[in-house]
């Protein structure tokens, strides 16, 4: 019995260790809650900038060197 109270306790770290994991479910709604998100704040980023700019504006992509976007004449 001596010998084999280290395996048990062995085995019972182990599986207490592997309970904390989530599970792939648990893991992929995360995911999807963090991604619905993401995209929500992208659309609502885009509604804001299409409603700032006066009708028939349009801008040049943004210039490698400023990082900025710039009017086009």
């Amino acid at each position: 019995m001596a010998r084999s109270l280290p395996i048990i306790a062995l085995a019972a770290l182990a599986l207490a260790g592997c309970k904390d994991e989530p599970s792939f479910d648990e893991r992929y709604e995360a995911a999807e809650e963090k991604l619905e998100e993401q995209a929500a704040g992208i659309d609502r980023d885009l509604a804001k900038g299409l409603a700032d700019t006066p009708r028939g504006e349009t801008t040049t992509p943004p210039d490698a060197a400023q990082g900025t976007a710039t009017p086009r004449d």
